[in-house]
């Protein structure tokens, strides 16, 4: 049998609120939710692709520690943010220590700062996309997209469908000169 007396119902919300209290501790210095942060370094010395960032919440006073890319699948890499870029960050359980960024935003009241160029690092490779070239450095060797030229460089041997390319100015296996082009 219930007992539906006030002074009943009265304890019944206080144990309510006591659960409610023990619950909200769990949180107390957590992060649960997703913010925008602005990008303040994205030199990550593990070429990992992370970045540091500022929130509202920190105030521009502080940046948070490395945040690890969230790439939405597989082949789907985008390039890193630059700084002054508005990111959304979200933090594993919560901690602000361990967190995550995806992607950018569009932050008309804070646009980031005019960048030549965006990086992307895949291996040991580096792909730079600027506004008139791309290019796709690894090691000595490079090619570079830019003004419907592809320059090729540092490299001994370039193939197309598996054969070897004949460059005009080249020498043959018999040590004459090449004038035309063509593989």
């Amino acid at each position: 049998m219930q007992d539906d007396s006030p002074i009943m119902n009265m304890f019944a919300q206080l144990h309510q609120a006591n659960r409610v209290a023990g619950n909200l501790q769990d949180y107390q210095g957590r992060t649960p939710w997703q913010m925008k942060g602005i990008v303040v370094d994205n030199q990550d010395p593990l070429g990992l692709g992370r970045v540091r960032v500022t929130t509202a919440s920190l105030g521009g006073r502080s940046q948070t520690d490395w945040l690890d890319r969230l790439i939405p699948g597989p082949m789907m890499a985008y390039p890193v943010p630059v700084v002054g870029d508005t990111v959304v960050v979200g933090f594993y359980d919560g901690d602000s220590h361990q967190g995550f960024y995806i992607g950018i935003v569009q932050n008309i009241l804070n646009p980031a700062a005019q960048s030549d160029s965006h990086y992307l690092k895949i291996g040991d490779a580096m792909v730079q996309v600027a506004p008139a070239a791309i290019s796709l450095a690894l090691g000595n060797a490079s090619i570079v997209l830019q003004n419907g030229t592809i320059t090729i460089s540092g490299v001994t041997d370039v193939k197309i469908n598996n054969k070897s390319v004949a460059v005009v100015g080249a020498l043959d296996s018999d040590g004459d000169t090449l004038v035309n082009k063509g593989y």
